[in-house]
């Protein structure tokens, strides 16, 4: 006989349970055993209900034990003698049947052929045999089943020899199922109550079950033989088929022929309505769901909506503190549910954020842990050939290395990842201490570093670990037995000291509980897997690589244990899984359409269409997706009727992938059964700006980033808005707590205080503490003044901290920007000995060639040989190069210009062009130094007209004046002022400044309009491709400031043929066709192209005015300037994005904005066109 409880949510079932127990233990407390059978997560749950009953004579129960099902059967099994079969784990199981794959003649699996080699699949069909082991399906079963396609029956023909097999061999080498239930149901079945005397007339209760396998529907039968106490509780309404379909399939069960058959059941009913719920609301939705009936009142009902899963769980954890304050609630009052598990991490961020104590139940994996980390890595690195990431990992688990060495380990991780340092490179000792440097003018210099401290215990670091691993590695090569790599692997750990560190791990009374549990659970489980390996394999030859797929699987899929809450925590767990039994309030999150109902399907080797197959022949298997997908509805039933006081469902309209998404349909129901929502509390986050703005102040600690971020924009308001507070009502709560804040005067005020004076500026340095940073004067180029105008913080970071940001090893805009101008110059100074006119596009080609493949060898180490995209960035480079030589031919063909200098220097008294040297106003010294990409002159008679060209790898670059203004860009004069006053010692005649350029090295991208297209099918091939050259031409002309010889009173009467514009092209070729400039009729130009176009009054003032830029940035970084002031263009900080220094700046909007420079600001708009137009200030 078993008796069957049965009702709906909250009827009492699990309440009577316990008095009934508590009843027994009072009449008979040394009577016969009482066992709770409960899931696993629900045991402690029930333990504390067992010791802490409400009315009872005695605090818990010597004769009762809560165990689930599986500790049960151990509990059973230690009385009557567990055997003596060897155990494995799943890991083990997994490398068993992964062995008896491989095993197979190549012809002799057909379906499964090419996925005999795969560890995943192992686990799959380990999945397969024990649920076939779980719902009794034997062999002969399977063989006489009639497939309805031969590819069917080819898959079950060769799941049915593996299944064979793996039998064959637990059965021949004594061990243990996966799954041991089957075989101790065998043995429980021959004995007699006499011999299990715990069994005899024992009362049991089994709670918290919906559903059970075929050989749990068999213990239950055996256990009837022992006695007749059995209860059954199940959450269950026969008049509801559909919404508690699994419970009915179980009484279904039990009534059959081969069970305990109708006669032998009793159903005893729990009629009455919910008991558990203390408010209308939740009594409602219950009926809702159970049967259809109409929702009346929505008490105790709240549904949350958000815009994303952040803010979502963020208002949970407000309402958490809203009901421990408000409610007096504990953290124990309250439980979390979620579906997707994406959630969990959320919930983890979002209360550690508000100090919410909460438990997660949920298993996570055990190759987080730096031991497993370890071993995995040790693997990694024997099959990748000491592939660098795999190396960094193992110095960073800190079990090879002694105290002194993390400042080695660092800086290995440094260079290997700035210089691409890799395999067996890492031993080459040279490698490291060879650097190449990218100097401020853009040469490459190859520096032997000297031998210092850190560099010889580097080195000395690096060796002894790749000579321990490379030990390690080469006894793995030697090995031909997976006893001898596990025995290898085990003497590697000892010799070095990795057990003993371990064994520390476990004994620090330093660490925490968990930490020094998760340490042993993880050592234990790879012993065992090491254990495992060799009870499967034993002293079998075997690849070291098969041998590693599976221990690495084993580790990789390994879970620690479970832990059930033992503090005052919010428990948070899966709505399908975690039990919240008579929690006062729960919070069901990411109700969205995809997470409620779930899509069930798998990719499982059992398909569902199988299964249905199994079904037709009367054969038992798991659900299938589609009854899964049925049973949705009663899971969501099931986490909304476990509250007493409170339900609260939450979802948002993006999902964390940021996707939109909309509310469950199951959430809609409940909502539209009555338009009215009477007493519903509905909270909508987006509102939060104009109403119900107190709900966002639910604690001290958590609103003070909430706080602080609204009275720092109340502060940017206009001050004659905050006089009158009625104008700013949204800042008046934040006010009111402000002020209640400033009563208790507590460490959150004081905080809060300070964080609100903080304005995220950097000090400036004292005057002698500048002057040791920067040195008694400055030598250094033009680029420095550039980066302290575009953020004077990022000029201190760089220049004067000399922070090194480690560099990605990856080709960046600076790598292609170093080849361009490396090879230009090796190409058209050396090769082509500054003579282009006359050379054919195949020589030039074939020159650059050449040089690239010499120059990339010292680009960032050699980058752009490690990888075919890198390679063919490469060759699109050299491409780019030749187009923009011959590009600069045509140029020189069209015009009397003659390349005179390439890669000028100037800085130094044996420089090209000397020194250019300053006094700043304050009496700085300053010594410019540099490198000039190009000059072009043209002679005509006495005079030597100066072509000065910059080249850029980006199209657009322009000499704008607003960037001069602000101090961006000074190079263009600067460098032409080195010209006019040093140029004579290498050029001839009078000096005059006519064009100063950013010439484009770009491969340009044609794009034709609709009118062009139909122009082009009119062409011939000869003609489109003339017309197609045209529009690569056009794309390649240079941007930049053309000086006129004219003064300012003068440029009234500007036209192409004024003086200094005439010596630009010889011939009749139009001036359009190689320059930025448009021609009308009469010769003038447009409007728009007179500002590129200077007089020699405009070049003077605005050379004077760089030249004064420099000295004044002489004098403000002497004097400590450090702001936070990067430029902006239409206000978004650009320059931000790329800038390695960020992170130390913690650039802040709203603080920094007052002294950010606006590129576009009506300030240097003005000053931009005074420069220009010669108006004094």
């Amino acid at each position: 006989m078993i008796h069957i409880w049965t009702g709906i949510s909250g009827t009492g079932k699990t309440t009577h349970m316990f008095e009934e127990i508590i009843k027994k233990t009072e009449k008979e407390p040394l009577g016969n055993k009482i066992f709770i059978i409960t899931p696993t997560q629900n045991t402690l749950t029930y333990e504390s209900m067992l010791i802490n009953p409400h009315e009872s004579t005695y605090s818990g129960s010597l004769r009762t034990s809560v165990l689930s099902f599986s500790r049960f059967m151990w509990h059973i099994l230690n009385e009557i003698g567990a055997g003596n079969r060897d155990t494995l784990t799943e890991s083990g199981h997994i490398m068993l049947i992964h062995k008896l794959i491989e095993s197979f003649d190549e012809d002799e699996l057909k379906y499964y052929r090419d996925s005999k080699n795969h560890v995943k699949f192992s686990g799959k069909v380990l999945d397969m045999i024990e649920e076939f082991v779980n719902y009794e399906v034997d062999i002969e079963t399977l063989e006489s089943i009639k497939w309805p396609n031969n590819r069917m029956a080819e898959k079950y023909a060769d799941l049915v020899k593996i299944y064979k097999k793996w039998q064959y061999t637990i059965l021949e080498h004594n061990i243990e199922k996966m799954n041991a239930m089957p075989d101790f149901v065998d043995r429980l079945a021959k004995l007699s109550p006499n011999e299990v005397p715990s069994l005899r007339n024992a009362t049991i209760y089994i709670d918290g079950f919906h559903n059970f396998s075929e050989v749990e529907y068999r213990f239950l039968k055996v256990l009837n033989k022992f006695t007749d106490d059995i209860h059954l509780i199940l959450l269950q309404d026969g008049n509801n088929k559909s919404l508690f379909r699994k419970t009915n399939a179980v009484i279904d069960r039990l009534q059959m022929l081969d069970m305990f058959t109708e006669s032998g059941t009793e159903i005893i009913k729990f009629d009455e309505r919910n008991l558990r719920a203390n408010k209308q609301g939740l009594i409602d939705v219950e009926s809702f769901l159970y049967e259809g009936s109409f929702i009346r009142d929505y008490d105790g009902i709240t549904i949350i909506e958000a815009e994303n899963p952040r803010e979502e769980i963020t208002e949970v954890a407000r309402q958490i503190e809203s009901l421990v304050r408000d409610k007096h609630a504990t953290y124990n009052d309250i439980g979390v549910l979620y579906r997707d598990d994406t959630y969990a991490r959320q919930i983890e961020h979002t209360f550690n954020k508000f100090n919410i104590y909460y438990h997660i139940d949920e298993k996570y994996k055990m190759n987080r842990h730096p031991f497993a980390q370890f071993i995995l890595s040790l693997f990694n690195a024997y099959s990748r050939n000491l592939e660098r990431t795999t190396v960094i990992n193992i110095m960073k688990s800190g079990y090879l290395n002694e105290i002194t060495d993390k400042n080695s380990m660092y800086l290995f991780e440094n260079i290997v990842l700035e210089r691409g340092i890799n395999y067996t490179r890492l031993h080459d000792d040279d490698v490291f201490k060879t650097q190449f440097e990218v100097t401020d003018d853009g040469r490459i210099l190859e520096i032997d570093e000297e031998t210092n401290e850190n560099l010889e215990a580097l080195l000395k670091y690096k060796n002894r670990i790749l000579n321990v691993l490379t030990s390690l590695f080469k006894g793995w090569n030697n090995a031909t037995t997976v006893k001898e790599y596990l025995e290898i692997l085990y003497y590697f750990l000892e010799n070095n000291g990795v057990l003993e560190k371990i064994s520390n791990e476990i004994n620090e009374h330093d660490e925490s509980v968990r930490r020094i549990n998760e340490t042993e659970e993880v050592y234990k489980h790879i012993i065992a897997l090491m254990d495992q390996s060799y009870l499967v394999y034993k002293d079998e030859e075997k690849s070291f690589e098969s041998f590693m797929s599976t221990f690495t699987e084993g580790l990789n899929e390994a879970e620690f244990s479970m832990r059930p809450s033992t503090l005052e925590e919010v428990i948070v767990g899966k709505i399908e899984l975690a039990k919240v039994e008579n929690k006062k309030y729960v919070f069901i999150v990411g109700m969205n359409h995809t997470a409620m109902p779930m899509d069930m399907s798998t990719n499982h080797i059992l398909t569902d269409d199988e299964k249905r197959i199994f079904e037709e022949k009367n054969i038992q298997l798991s659900p299938t997706s589609d009854t899964l997908r049925e049973d949705e509805r009663f899971v969501f039933y099931h986490g909304l009727t476990r509250p007493t006081d409170g339900l609260y469902i939450s979802f948002s309209n993006v999902s964390i992938s940021g996707e939109r998404t909309t509310i469950s349909p199951f959430v809609k129901e409940i909502l539209d059964s009555n338009e009215k929502r009477t007493n519903l509390k509905y909270i909508e986050t987006t509102k939060y700006q104009t109403k119900d703005i107190f709900s966002q102040l639910s604690s001290e600690s958590s609103m003070r980033d909430l706080l602080h971020m609204n009275l720092r924009k109340m502060m940017k308001e206009s001050y004659d808005d905050l006089v009158e507070l009625e104008n700013v009502p949204n800042y008046l709560p934040f006010l009111e707590a402000l002020s209640l804040l400033k009563e208790k005067n507590n460490e959150t005020y004081l905080s809060l205080k300070r964080t609100l004076k903080y304005s995220n500026q950097a000090s400036r340095l004292s005057k002698d503490v500048a002057q040791q940073l920067y040195g008694d004067s400055l030598k250094t180029s033009v680029s420095r003044f550039q980066t302290f105008y575009n953020c004077q913080f990022k000029h201190f970071a760089q220049y004067g901290l000399k922070l090194n940001p480690r560099k990605p090893f990856e080709v960046r805009p600076l790598e292609i920007g170093n080849l361009y101008h490396n090879v230009l110059e090796d190409v058209i100074g050396k090769r082509l000995n500054k003579t282009l006119v006359g050379q054919t596009d195949e020589t030039i080609r074939k020159e650059v060639d050449l040089s690239v493949e010499k120059i990339v060898e010292k680009i960032s180490y050699g980058i752009f040989e490690t990888n075919a995209y890198y390679q063919s960035l490469k060759i699109r480079a050299a491409k780019t190069i030749s187009e923009t030589i011959i590009n600069l031919r045509r140029y020189l063909e069209n015009s009397d210009f003659n390349i005179e200098i390439i890669e000028g220097t100037f800085g130094e008294e044996y420089s090209d062009f000397g020194e250019l040297q300053f006094v700043s106003d304050a009496g700085h010294q300053i010594n410019l130094r540099g490198k000039i990409d190009r000059v072009d002159i043209k002679r005509d008679g006495p005079f030597s007209y100066i072509s000065l060209i910059d080249y850029k790898s980006n199209a657009t670059k322009d000499l704008n004046l607003k960037e001069i203004y602000v101090g961006k860009e000074l190079q263009q004069f600067t460098y032409m002022r080195v010209l006019l006053e040093n140029g004579h010692k290498k050029i001839s005649g009078e000096l005059i400044p006519l064009l100063m350029h950013f010439y484009p090295v770009v491969n340009p991208t044609v794009t034709l309009t609709d009118i062009e297209n139909q122009r082009a099918r009119d062409m011939s091939d000869e003609e489109f491709a003339e017309f197609i050259q045209k529009k690569k031409e056009a794309q390649l002309r240079p941007n930049g400031k053309f000086v006129a010889d004219l003064h300012d009173s003068e440029m009234e009467s500007l036209n192409v043929g004024s003086p200094g514009l005439v010596e630009l092209l010889n011939g009749e070729q139009k001036i359009t066709d190689f320059y930025r400039l448009q021609v009308n009729k009469e010769g003038g130009f447009y409007k728009t192209d007179l500002s590129k176009i200077i007089s020699t009054d405009g070049y003077k003032r605005i050379e004077a005015y760089t030249i004064n830029k420099i000295r004044d940035g002489a004098d403000l970084l002497y004097s400590g300037k450090v702001d936070i002031n990067p430029l902006t263009v239409n206000e978004i900080l650009s320059p931000c994005a790329f800038c390695e220094f960020k992170a130390a700046c913690n650039i802040d909007y709203l603080m920094n904005k007052r002294d950010f420079v606006e590129m576009n600001s009506v300030e240097v708009e003005e000053e931009a066109r005074n420069l220009m137009e010669g108006v004094q200030e």
